[in-house]
């Protein structure tokens, strides 16, 4: 269609009529537009294809269709292109039919002055724009909504869904988006999360204003949940009155873990700046006590750094050494800090174990038997003893160990949590390396009468 000008096929059958339209659309659009003549379905079909017209007129009575099959027939050919049926018959049921089979318009022949005509066709043209305008932006719509995959809803003013999109179909777990209308937030979501969402659409309609880019955790009737950033508007109409509420959620579960696993990676951080200080001036005061014993008793103190050193050392395998935890039978770990201990310090010790059959723990056995070198250590330098029992008690989940001299592990002894100086450990840098490695394991180490150490360990991983 260039310009005003108007290219009409008129499909018509009868001369006589094919005339009276000629000179009646010659009348009605003088100038502005061209008629295109064709007498049959087929011959129609033809023109079609050479010449594309902006209207049709239609008679529903022709040599190879009649009735509403012929607009039936038509419009697979013609999409896009208006159609005014023109008809001998002033038939109501006729027209609805036509009108709901695609027609735009339906004119009964001899009751059409040149001023309907004129108006019938300039008005079928605009409409068919609009509407290929309206079904442009209903495809966007339809487009952006199946395939966008944050959720989208709409809701009227009792907060049952007038729909939803594919992504938030998904969540719900239908098939089809359709299966959401007319249900609500609590056919689908926990009952407190459901409550908190339709009293922020009660807000948002009774005061206009949206609820922009909050954050909150939405739990379904299963339980699963997950957290969304949410935005919520008032629908309104062209006339700016409120029918309901629209919004749109966004899973942002991923970014919330993540921004919790770099919180605690901040928290520890600050422990281990908090840890690192103490333990250098930890360090500092060990190596200067054992300068001094050096001064006195140059072996004494050489054993003394050596001691620190390998402290230190453990320390620092913490967190690679509890990485993979295994296994561990408490009853070699002893025996091995024993042997360890007896060539370090040339102390001799005799182990005793309670129940001779000991249980096993869940944990790094290098580690473990650090731990257990300097509980033997330190239970030899306070209580002067050469023979210590081991006894286990087990329980569901803990395997909780008491070490001290033999014969002073009565019934009715009380533990406390260790503390620098009433743990049972000698010196603050080993009471460190003990409380650390059992932090790591899970457990914790406790404090009873002087040379009698407790801690516990669990049992299963």
């Amino acid at each position: 269609m260039a310009g005003d000008a108007i290219n009409i096929l008129h499909i018509e059958d009868n001369p006589m009529e094919a005339m009276l339209m000629r000179e009646l659309v010659s009348v009605s659009l003088p100038d502005t537009h061209a008629l295109i003549p064709a007498g049959s379905l087929a011959e129609a079909r033809e023109k079609i294809a050479v010449s594309r017209p902006d209207l049709i007129l239609l008679d529903l009575s022709l040599p190879d269709i009649s009735g509403i099959d012929t607009i039936h027939e038509l419009r697979p050919h013609v999409r896009g292109i208006p159609i005014i049926v023109l008809s001998g018959y002033d038939d109501e049921k006729t027209s609805i039919a036509a009108l709901r089979a695609g027609a735009q318009d339906y004119l009964v022949k001899g009751e059409v002055s040149s001023h309907l005509l004129r108006h019938a066709i300039r008005y079928s043209v605009e409409r068919k724009r609009l509407d290929a305008a309206l079904a442009t932006e209903r495809d966007l719509v339809d487009t952006l909504l199946e395939h966008i995959p944050d959720r989208v809803y709409f809701k009227d003013l009792e907060s049952r869904y007038l729909r939803i999109n594919r992504a938030m179909a998904n969540l719900f777990d239908l098939e089809d988006p359709t299966e959401a209308t007319g249900r609500s937030d609590n056919d689908f979501f926990a009952d407190d999360y459901a409550a908190q969402s339709q009293e922020d659409e009660r807000s948002v309609i009774e005061s206009g204003v949206p609820l922009i880019g909050y954050i909150e955790r939405e739990t379904l009737k299963n339980g699963d949940s997950c957290w969304v950033l949410t935005t919520k508007m008032p629908l309104t109409t062209s006339d700016n009155e409120i029918i309901g509420t629209f919004g749109i959620s966004r899973d942002i579960t991923q970014f919330k873990e993540t921004e919790e696993e770099l919180e605690k990676a901040l928290t520890r951080n600050r422990h281990l700046s908090s840890d690192l200080k103490r333990l250098a001036a930890l360090t500092a005061d060990e190596i200067e006590t054992a300068v001094d014993e050096v001064r006195n008793n140059a072996k004494a103190g050489t054993r003394r750094l050596e001691r620190a050193a390998e402290r230190l050392i453990g320390i620092s395998r913490l967190d690679r050494d509890t990485q993979s935890l295994a296994k561990v039978s408490l009853h070699r770990v002893f025996t091995q800090a024993m042997t360890r201990l007896m060539a370090g310090d040339g102390n001799q010790i005799e182990l005793v174990f309670k129940p001779e059959n000991f249980p096993t723990a869940i944990g790094n056995e290098e580690l473990l038997v650090q731990l257990a070198l300097e509980i033997l250590r330190s239970g030899s330098q306070q209580t002067n003893s050469d023979r210590f029992e081991i006894r286990a008690n087990e329980s569901d989940h803990f395997l909780e160990t008491t070490v001290g001299p033999a014969g002073s592990l009565s019934s009715g002894l009380e533990f406390s949590p260790a503390t620098v100086g009433a743990s049972g450990l000698t010196g603050e840098l080993a009471f460190t390396l003990c409380s650390e490695i059992l932090g790591l394991h899970g457990g914790e180490l406790l404090a009873g009468p002087k040379g009698i150490v407790r801690f516990t360990l669990p049992r299963n991983a």
